[in-house]
């Protein structure tokens, strides 16, 4: 979980899961990768990138920050404008700067909003900063990025929680074809929140089927 993860995250502990519970719910709202979340998590990764551009002459990498561009446009087109986050210290003779196009699902508005008012910390969350955090109800590996009170962003760090005392066993028969069932039980409790729920990847999906025939 995050560093700055809320009190009753920390205590919880789980054998079902109650998806009417309101603390599911935060857990589950918080997972959501929703536009907003992709749009931040864009801004995120481009000041995690450094920019690729290597003076030909000096042999130095560019250290430009990212900034957030527009591409042209004639003066008679309507259409809405195409952004992408390029480099600032981009010169118009140089190749290989940082190049990052956006897609569909960012918030352009609010990604300007960043670029505008945001700074990004590669260093973390300080202990300066860190009383301005609210508190995460992340519980998976996402970037568990925060906006602070003073218009900061920053990655909480990923603490883990001791070894699950949970066990299982498994049970499966000699022959799947005659007894096509396998029987799991589990033993103790869980000591950490229930994951909300997931999608199952499409490659795991068809082999399911597949067997289920």
């Amino acid at each position: 979980m995050c560093q700055f993860a809320a009190p009753e995250l920390l205590t919880m502990t789980h054998t079902s899961v109650n998806f009417e519970d309101n603390l599911f719910k935060k857990i589950f709202d918080a997972n959501e990768l929703s536009l907003d979340t992709n749009t931040l998590n864009a801004f995120v990764a481009a000041h995690k990138t450094p920019c690729g551009f290597i003076h030909s002459r000096t042999r130095i990498q560019c250290d430009g920050k990212p900034k957030l561009e527009q591409h042209y446009q004639r003066e008679d087109d309507t259409s809405e404008p195409n952004y992408f986050i390029g480099c600032e210290k981009f010169k118009n003779d140089e190749r290989g700067h940082r190049y990052q196009s956006l897609s569909g699902r960012i918030n352009i508005q609010y990604l300007k909003r960043f670029f505008q008012e945001h700074t990004y910390y590669n260093d973390g969350i300080t202990e300066e900063i860190s009383s301005s955090v609210q508190h995460c109800y992340l519980v998976h590996p996402f970037t568990y990025v925060h906006i602070t009170e003073n218009n900061q962003v920053a990655q909480g760090l990923i603490e883990k929680k001791q070894g699950c005392p949970v066990r299982f066993w498994h049970y499966v028969p000699e022959n799947l074809e005659e007894c096509p069932y396998i029987i799991i039980m589990s033993r103790y409790t869980h000591n950490y929140p229930p994951p909300p729920p997931s999608k199952i990847p499409v490659a795991i999906q068809n082999d399911l089927k597949k067997y289920n025939r």
